[in-house]
């Protein structure tokens, strides 16, 4: 029984060291009864806040909340792609800058996050995304792809545990849109030394066998 105390103490200490990743679909037509869990962000109005729940449908203890109004979009979804139709057919637009906030964020881990982006039609709706200064441009899918992403990876979140999200849209745009987001937490690297080190315990026992 001595000699399993330390494995069992990496086995703990590791099981809170995988990635956690929560799933967001923005609009009205709810994205339900699948696997993974979604998020759904129905409602456009400034100020409204989502507590987020991750893929297997536990509590996050993150919140995302929208500064700005937006107008929800309904069309016809994605021909296809790795996104449900629910998730394709519907999300946020607005004709100015736009802002989100997520909040409760673990402030020794960074987070991966993903936009993607869709519309029906073939006109331009290109939306710079930016993060803690850095901008991507997602330039959502015109009805003949399956949509587009963009990944910032590493985001740092602020003393407090938030990431700020600023939107805004291409230069003869007519409006930013987004369908989705995913966070990913990524495991501290001591985490991943962990889970490493669980790897090779067996390997170690069965040598001093």
């Amino acid at each position: 029984m001595t000699k399993a105390l330390p494995f069992l103490t990496l086995l703990a200490l590791a099981s809170g060291a995988k990635a956690a990743t929560m799933l967001v679909d923005f609009g009205a037509v709810l994205t339900t009864g699948t696997t993974p869990t979604w998020n759904n962000f129905t409602n456009g109005t400034s100020g409204t806040a989502l507590a987020l729940v991750d893929t297997t449908n536990v509590s996050s203890g993150v919140t995302l909340t929208i500064n700005s109004s937006y107008s929800l979009l309904d069309e016809n979804p994605a021909p296809g792609g790795s996104y449900p139709s629910t998730v394709s057919e519907d999300a946020f637009f607005r004709p100015g800058d736009g802002k989100m906030t997520l909040s409760g964020l673990n402030t020794s881990l960074t987070y991966n996050l993903t936009f993607y982006g869709y519309i029906a039609r073939a006109d331009s709706r290109l939306t710079p995304i930016t993060i803690n200064g850095t901008t991507l441009q997602l330039e959502p899918g015109n009805g003949t792809t399956t949509g587009n992403t963009v990944t910032f990876t590493n985001v740092a979140p602020s003393p407090t545990g938030t990431i700020v999200i600023d939107y805004s849209r291409g230069t003869g745009v007519g409006n930013m849109v987004v369908n989705a987001l995913e966070i990913t937490s990524v495991p501290e690297p001591t985490s991943a030394m962990l889970l490493g080190a669980l790897a090779m315990a067996p390997l170690l026992r069965r040598r001093r066998a």
